[in-house]
């Protein structure tokens, strides 16, 4: 499951926590969204990518998506496998229109190389191209 956060005009209040399958939120009005964080607490991609699906502001200019310490590993990650692919290719996309770098915050113990590792299991092309950005931070 996911929030998303806005940091602006919203100043950091959860809009939204969606199970999977859920259809997101329309962000098309949103004309002075700026930075998206996502806080990412299970497998589920889906809601992210239909929830940036609705963004139509030029004016966004950070995405981030904050994973939890704890591992990645689930029995549902091959279902959910896809569903990071789809973002993938739609942050890529984001990248190649307005060159919008993303970012990924992931806290490991293990080390940035180790972070950079498990962010590219999510991520393949955002990482294969270097553009998304991972911190090893917790909160």
């Amino acid at each position: 499951m996911c929030s998303l956060y806005s940091l602006h005009p919203i100043y950091n209040s959860p809009l939204l926590y969606a199970a999977p399958g859920a259809t997101g939120i329309d962000l098309s009005k949103a004309v002075k969204l700026r930075d998206v964080v996502f806080r990412c607490t299970g497998l589920h991609a889906e809601w992210i990518t239909k929830t940036l699906n609705t963004v139509k502001s030029e004016n966004l200019h950070s995405l981030s998506l904050k994973f939890p310490r704890s591992g990645i590993e689930d029995p549902v990650w091959e279902v959910a496998h896809r569903e990071w692919l789809d973002l993938d290719r739609l942050l890529v996309q984001f990248w190649d229109s307005h060159k919008l770098r993303s970012k990924v915050i992931y806290a490991t113990e293990k080390g940035e190389k180790d972070a950079k590792d498990e962010v590219a299991k999510f991520f393949p092309e955002l990482t294969r191209r270097g553009i998304v950005d991972v911190l090893n931070k917790s909160d």
